[in-house]
Order: C-alpha cells, then sequence, then structure tokens
C-alpha cells in the first residue's frame, strides 16, 4: 500500500486546522498542524511534507516570513505550497504567486475544491 501524502497546515487560528485536519484525514491524508511561524518553518524542515497549507494572515507577518523562509532554504524550497487566506487583493495575489505558491485559495473555501487542488498538486 503507498504511503499516505503528509500535508502539513500552518495557521495561527486552532479552529482552522482542526476543521482542514478533518477533511484532509478524511481524504486519506497525514496531517500535522502548526500554530506560528516558527513551528511552522521547523516542522516542513523536519516532517518534509508533501505539500504546505499556509495561512498569511498571522500575527507580526508570520505567514509571508514563513513563505519566504521556506522558499530560501534548500531544504524546503520544493516543497509546494498552497496558500489558504481570507485576503481578497488581486495585486497581493500576484505577490504572492512570485513568490513562489503553487495554489492561492480564499476563504471560505469549498471542501471538494481544496481537495481537487490538493490532488492538483500532489496527486
Amino acid at each position: 500500500m503507498a504511503e499516505r501524502k503528509k500535508i502539513l497546515i500552518v495557521d495561527d487560528d486552532m479552529k482552522t486546522i482542526e476543521v482542514l485536519t478533518r477533511i484532509l484525514q478524511g481524504a486519506g491524508y497525514a496531517v500535522r498542524g502548526s500554530l506560528d511561524s516558527y513551528q511552522g518553518v521547523a516542522t516542513a524542515h523536519k516532517e518534509q511534507p508533501d505539500l504546505i497549507i499556509l495561512d498569511l494572515m498571522m500575527p507580526a507577518g508570520g505567514g509571508m516570513n514563513v513563505l519566504n523562509s521556506l522558499k530560501l532554504s534548500t531544504n524546503t524550497n520544493l516543497i509546494p505550497i498552497l496558500v489558504l487566506t481570507g485576503i481578497q487583493d488581486e495585486s497581493y495575489r500576484e505577490e504572492v504567486f512570485s513568490k513562489g505558491v503553487n495554489e492561492y485559495l480564499e476563504k471560505p473555501y469549498d471542501s471538494d475544491e481544496l481537495l481537487a487542488v490538493i490532488e492538483k498538486i500532489i496527486g
């Protein structure tokens, strides 16, 4: 049997992590949650997940700091990143894509759409 794909969720909202974990585990993924930017980067280095779901709206610019840290490290720069955010701004979206994210979904999201996007990224 194939090993389950690992997904790391980096979000400062525990409720969001819990909801995403239920959806993703139900679809057969192994899931880890991280409530802050430092822990998120450390976990990505240690666990080497197949995908990182990243919220950008974290305290002290945390989400962008995580994104920059992950993309600058040769240990994590190839891990696909799905940004899941409440920010609905086209220029911000373009800036995020220019930093190398794979997908950008706005909250509120549809769980079927979320799973389809994940499947497209990591199969």
